[in-house]
């Protein structure tokens, strides 16, 4: 029994078997590899005009020579990506 907090059809109270229970859950849960939200009118991916309203990506600020004093310091060095290493991929080979 689920009470709600205002009236649904005249009703307070919700009287659900388990069954029924989870398939109304089950319809909240999105599918997999589904995003949950997708952009439409000129916020879609394609479409023509979104140049004019989504800023360009920054560019690349060019990095500073290293120095011994900034060699001397507690940082950690920044991970830098080579051409040489293989783009991540989302799927799991099979064995």
């Amino acid at each position: 029994m689920y009470r709600m907090k205002r009236p649904r059809g005249g009703s307070l109270l919700l009287l659900l078997t388990p069954d029924e229970l989870l398939a109304r859950l089950a319809t909240l849960v999105p599918p997999p590899r589904v995003h949950g939200l997708r952009y439409h009118g000129v916020f879609a991916p394609n479409s023509k005009a979104r140049q004019r309203v989504v800023p360009a990506a920054p560019e690349p600020v060019p990095s500073a020579p290293v120095t011994e004093a900034r060699a001397r310091t507690t940082e950690k060095p920044r991970r830098v990506k080579s051409a040489e290493q293989p783009a991540r991929t989302h799927r799991i080979p099979r064995g």
